[in-house]
């Protein structure tokens, strides 16, 4: 719900927008961004956090990868997402065609990680990115950094249009 405020305050997650939250996990995002009068739609490859989600919130869940959807949305959601993809600039370009601005989180990557950090998971997270990397790859995919955002400590958030 935090984050769904500060898109709120800076304006992109605004009455009437169309939301897009991929790898939307147990819907709360969606849950939250429906009663704030967005219409919300998540979308997640595990099944049994769609069931959960819609379950627990009534979410507007669909279950699959993004890929098999079409649409253009006002905001585009990814929070922790693109630490697990192959090929992070291909979606980032993806993002640009169905979107109009885009939210971006992950853990960000420093100096004092280590293998038994929190945030790294062997076989999970494909790549680590720092700030200044995280940052150059969305500018190099044509997006416009307007905000960055510290959601908790060790994750780095980046608002784009």
């Amino acid at each position: 719900e935090c984050r769904l405020g500060w898109l709120r305050k800076h304006r992109r997650a605004k009455a009437g927008s169309t939301v897009l939250d991929i790898g939307a996990s147990n819907g709360a995002f969606v849950y939250h961004a429906h009663r704030s009068g967005c219409t919300a739609l998540g979308i997640e490859p595990s099944g049994e956090m769609c069931d959960w989600g819609r379950g627990h919130h009534g979410s507007g869940m669909f279950q699959g990868t993004w890929e098999c959807l079409s649409g253009c949305w006002d905001l585009i959601v990814a929070t922790d997402v693109i630490e697990h993809l192959l090929r992070p600039m291909e979606f980032l370009q993806r993002c640009r065609i169905f979107g109009k601005s885009l939210y971006l989180e992950t853990p960000e990557f420093t100096s004092c990680w280590t293998a038994s950090s929190k945030h790294v998971k062997p076989y999970e997270h494909v790549c680590c990115y720092s700030r200044a990397a995280l940052l150059s790859l969305v500018r190099l995919t044509g997006w416009r950094v307007t905000k960055t955002y510290r959601p908790v400590p060790g994750k780095f958030g980046v608002l784009c249009r």
